[in-house]
């Protein structure tokens, strides 16, 4: 798809025209149907819980807080800012990413046959990524199509998923259904190998060893 349709949608949709709005999300209801490789966490939480493998478990995706970069100018910061205090996002995969952080582990999900109340919660919440140079439109510093830039900025084959803060339903945390299979990468402790095949098992999924 062009990117100059991904962004007149996302331009759309985040206006303030409620017609256009409905066009938009007509126009993307079927963008969610693919396979996605989803990131989770190999960290333990302050509770010394693996937090990223308790929510696979319960067949959910975890939801963040955009990290500041690098590099920030006030304005982004303000705008990064103002989209953490409202929203909490994911970014996915079209492809296993070939490089990733040691921490993390990716499962994959068929969202083809999501069920009807997750298709709802997902398809306005779902948007294709964009390079930088694309968001060419300058807009006030409070409009969310300022606020969800930095998040959605991203290359081909990914896209984020943003919700409000109060939609998720726990510690940051979307149900959703679909998942297929967990990879496990050969950089992997002994230890995090027997953790992740030990939940692909138990959630009848297959497992994938990728050589690093």
């Amino acid at each position: 798809m062009l990117d100059s349709l991904i962004y007149q949608n996302y331009i759309d949709l985040l206006g303030s025209d409620e017609k256009a709005k409905m066009r938009a999300l007509v126009f993307k209801r079927l963008w969610i149907f693919d396979h996605f490789f989803i990131p989770y966490t190999l960290e333990k939480d302050k509770d010394g819980i693996y937090a990223g493998i308790d929510c696979l478990l319960h067949e959910q995706i975890q939801l963040s807080k955009f990290e500041y970069r690098s590099i920030e100018t006030a304005e982004s910061k303000a705008a990064i800012d103002a989209f953490n205090s409202k929203f909490r996002y994911i970014k996915i995969f079209t492809s296993l990413p070939i490089s990733r952080n040691h921490n993390t582990f990716y499962a994959e999900a068929d969202f083809h046959h999501l069920d009807k109340s997750d298709y709802k919660k997902l398809v306005a919440s779902f948007f294709w990524c964009l390079s930088p140079e694309v968001f060419k439109d300058k807009f006030p510093s409070g409009d969310l199509r300022t606020i969800f830039q930095h998040p959605c900025e991203g290359k081909k084959g990914e896209a984020v998923i943003i919700v409000k803060k109060d939609f998720t339903e726990n510690l940051c945390r979307l149900n959703v259904d679909g998942f297929r299979k967990i990879f496990i990468f050969s950089d992997m402790s002994d230890a995090e190998k027997h953790l992740l095949e030990g939940v692909s098992k138990k959630m009848n999924l297959r497992s994938v060893n990728i050589h690093v």
